[in-house]
């Protein structure tokens, strides 16, 4: 209701008067912040430490507070598939808003779990304890954030294994390859199951977002050392190949 009536105040707004001003009140009066109530210790307790990051993301990035760099949040936030509801309003990096009671209280909710998980290591010490460092980044990437992990473990990754990393999210999911070489890399394994009707709905928020954090790694990797500067990429063309993939 309060947003409908907001929605009528907005249509009224003189945006002659201040363009800057109006588009500021029009964003607060007709959008929906992430999380409109207080939760609670319930709603939280069984959240992932990456579930609990992206719920402080997305207060932090509709109030403009964000203090994560790299695009892929951006995309991750505004992605129809991980936030139906909420896609279009997530992003805002034009006007600084003051937390809302309501913001202040889950944010710090929110950091009160994500300390628990810390000081109970039962998350970590479950990833810690997988010796191959790709078995362990494809098993973080189902509930935490994979950035979180740049330096001690993904920037120990050549290219071609941050493919194969990505590409998993999908086909742990079900995901049906159209590249030879990822179906046959996927064929091998055997929980990959192949299903025709697989949907990017099927995906969680973290998933979402790891899928394009990884992407856009990949990216950074082949822009910064381009072919014909950097005799350590030869197979700098594969790498545009495997980041310009059909992959979502």
């Amino acid at each position: 209701m309060f947003h409908q009536l907001s929605t009528k105040r907005a249509e009224k707004l003189n945006f002659s008067r201040s363009p800057k001003w109006a588009r500021k009140h029009y964003f607060i009066l007709t959008t929906v912040p992430p999380f409109e109530n207080r939760l609670n210790s319930s709603d939280v307790a069984d959240w992932s430490s990456g579930q609990l990051h992206i719920a402080r993301y997305r207060i932090k990035s509709y109030r403009n507070q964000i203090d994560v760099k790299g695009g892929w949040l951006d995309t991750c936030l505004s992605n129809e598939y991980a936030f139906p509801k909420h896609y279009e309003a997530q992003i805002n990096r034009e006007f600084r808003l003051p937390l809302s009671n309501v913001d202040e209280h889950n944010l710090g909710l929110i950091w009160k779990r994500l300390k628990q998980i810390d000081i109970s290591r039962t998350e970590e010490n479950r990833f810690l304890s997988i010796s191959s460092l790709y078995d362990r980044l494809a098993e973080r990437a189902q509930t935490q954030l994979l950035h979180l992990y740049n330096n001690e473990e993904i920037s120990q990754f050549p290219e071609k294994d941050l493919y194969f990393l990505r590409n998993e999210i999908y086909a742990r999911k079900g995901w049906t390859f159209s590249t030879p070489k990822l179906h046959k890399y996927f064929s091998r394994k055997g929980w990959y199951d192949p299903r025709e009707d697989f949907s990017l709905r099927q995906l969680s928020p973290v998933e979402i977002c790891n899928a394009f954090y990884l992407k856009g790694t990949l990216k950074n990797r082949y822009f910064r050392h381009p072919a014909d500067s950097n005799p350590l990429i030869i197979q700098a063309p594969n790498l545009r190949k495997l980041y310009f993939s059909r992959c979502p």
